[in-house]
């Protein structure tokens, strides 16, 4: 599947355990920083040069953390980025906080990074914990840098590449509109959680719902609380429909279809398992078989119990 479900316009992004970003610029600038210390004005960019081909290579067992943003703070769209394709067995997590901007995180573990960055005119490229190949002699090992790139219109986008255990990517949008994160994508499993401002796992429902049971429709429908955690296990024919951004809601919208072996509700640390008893699959498929078997059991024990008290009085 790929995620987003198309490429996206961002007015800022940020690509946190990445390998190599390749480029060819047709206008350079580079500063150095201080310890972690990003510079965006297009002023505090150093001296210029215009290399064939610029290699940002993360450092190796470190978080290497890349943004890409405008060169001023009231920029648009600053770019695109191509949406990235998720491999079977990978492990897919998004998150969304409330903001007057709409924007998004996506973690991936369990495959390499590939996208394209197509930049909608100069930008700044800030670099952490990283290295710098094709500015001057040598390969140049920083802490912190910031390039201001200008591309040329035969080669107009940044090459994006990671082979680590996981990489994550942050996108704050240009575009205040629906965003299709995830389309027709088959799942395994599902979990409904998000981490709290203190770093504890939460319930990433938000809303009060309810589980419906179509095959059984008198039977009423198990509610849910925005704050119950609810998990579906034992997944069979099951897909994501969608996942969307809402720009007039402060979450996301999902919707899978399929069939789940296994359904959990955790209310108040009490976990309740919410699949169908078998006298519930009786009960509302077969109401009359259940009611002449309820009556046949109470009339034998009804014969039982009557037969038992004459023998006692006969035994006096």
């Amino acid at each position: 599947m790929d995620v987003p479900e198309r490429a996206v316009n961002f007015r800022s992004l940020s690509i946190e355990n990445f390998d190599r970003v390749v480029f060819t610029p047709k206008r350079l600038a580079v500063r150095e920083n201080s310890v972690d210390r990003v510079a965006r004005a297009p002023e505090a960019v150093g001296a210029t040069s215009t290399p064939a081909e610029v290699i940002l290579t993360g450092a190796t067992g470190e978080r290497s953390l890349l943004t890409f943003e405008g060169p001023d703070s009231d920029a648009g769209t600053v770019g695109r980025m191509q949406a990235i394709s998720g491999k079977p067995g990978t492990k897919v997590s998004l998150e969304t906080s409330p903001a007057l901007v709409l924007g998004f995180t996506l973690r991936m573990d369990g495959q390499a990074l590939s996208t394209n960055v197509l930049p909608a005119g100069d930008l700044l490229l800030s670099a952490s914990r990283a290295t710098i190949q094709g500015v001057g002699a040598g390969v140049r090992a920083v802490n912190s840098s910031t390039l201001q790139v200008k591309l040329p219109e035969d080669s107009p986008f940044f090459r994006l590449e990671g082979a680590r255990r996981f990489f994550v990517v942050s996108a704050t949008l240009s575009e205040r509109t629906p965003l299709l994160l995830v389309n027709q994508a088959p799942i395994a499993e599902l979990e409904l959680l998000k981490q709290s401002p203190g770093g504890a796992v939460a319930s990433a429902l938000v809303a009060a719902g309810e589980v419906r049971y179509p095959d059984y429709p008198k039977l009423p429908p198990r509610m849910l609380s925005a704050s119950d955690f609810l998990a579906l296990g034992d997944l069979d024919r099951a897909w994501i429909t969608y996942l969307r951004l809402n720009p007039e809601k402060a979450a996301m919208d999902l919707r899978v279809e399929g069939v789940a072996g296994r359904i959990d509700r955790s209310s108040r640390a009490v976990k309740e398992d919410l699949r169908l008893t078998a006298f519930d699959t009786l009960w509302y498929r077969a109401r009359a078989v259940v009611l002449l078997a309820i009556i046949a059991w109470a009339a034998s024990i009804s014969v039982g119990s009557y037969m038992l008290y004459t023998n006692s009085r006969n035994a006096r």
